[in-house]
């Protein structure tokens, strides 16, 4: 039992270095001049069977985006705010506020990847300063750190 605990933290830590480092790689990505060809907020239903009553429903709030833009002569298509993240959103206020007005036919900034192209997003942590990206990181880090040690704890004096 412990073993399968083992495997989910790292699958766990895998995943949230997998994201941190695409967020982090859009730094040094270009922008571009992109056009919003398509938004939708989607709402889509959410299960929670683990009550002891009823199943709870509740909704999240997808945000079905396209834009278009031109890099060395060939149209691509992104649909990410962000790099590495999905556009789900607990709230639609927040869904709404995420697109800032946009609306299709619309021209904005984009980022891309110049060494890959078809990974684009509307905004990176290209803005924010760097001592926000290490704050972020170390934050990251430490609360990683405080579940890992609490996992350690639990498995050790915890018989299964």
């Amino acid at each position: 039992m412990k073993m399968i605990y083992i495997l989910v933290l790292i699958a766990v830590a895998a995943f949230i270095a997998v994201t941190f480092f695409r967020l982090y790689s859009s730094t040094s990505w270009e922008t571009t001049k992109a056009h919003i060809t398509h938004i939708d907020i989607v709402q889509e239903r959410q299960t929670d069977s683990s009550s002891q009553t009823a199943a709870k429903v509740s909704y999240d709030y997808r945000v079905d985006l396209k834009y278009t833009f031109v890099f060395d002569g060939k149209e691509y298509q992104g649909s990410k705010f962000y790099p590495g993240l999905p556009n789900i959103f607990e709230y639609k206020e927040d869904a709404v506020t995420a697109l800032k007005g946009l609306q299709v036919g619309d021209a904005t900034t984009a980022y891309f990847n110049p060494l890959k192209p078809t990974e684009s997003s509307l905004y990176t942590l290209k803005g924010l300063p760097n001592k926000t990206l290490i704050l972020s990181s170390l934050i990251i880090l430490f609360v990683f750190g405080v579940v890992a040690t609490g996992f350690y704890f639990f498995t050790k004096y915890i018989e299964f």
